[in-house]
């Protein structure tokens, strides 16, 4: 066998793996895919009233986070023009 019947042989063999590699990996995608939309069409009742109370839970905390944020930025800003005596003198 010359060089160039082996280098043809394997390119022709990394050829075919990474076909079949490809040719894999779309097919679990799409299966993985399909599995997934399938389990979350298909939520319990309770899991899904559940998910709902944590959500807005979750939305109430950033609200009272974004407050406790623009205390402390007022906070600064009053430190930073010289204290509590800006805030009397009318600064």
């Amino acid at each position: 066998m010359s060089d160039n019947e082996m280098v043809a042989i394997v390119v022709s063999m990394l050829s075919m793996a990474g076909t079949v590699i490809m040719v894999s990996w779309a097919f679990f995608w799409s299966r993985a895919k399909r599995l997934a939309s399938a389990q979350t069409g298909s939520l319990d009742p309770q899991i899904s009233a559940r998910l709902e109370r944590i959500e807005m839970a979750v939305e109430s905390i950033a609200v009272e986070v974004e407050r406790i944020s623009e205390g402390q930025r007022f906070t600064t800003k009053l430190l930073s023009n010289g204290g509590v005596s800006a805030v009397r003198e009318g600064r």
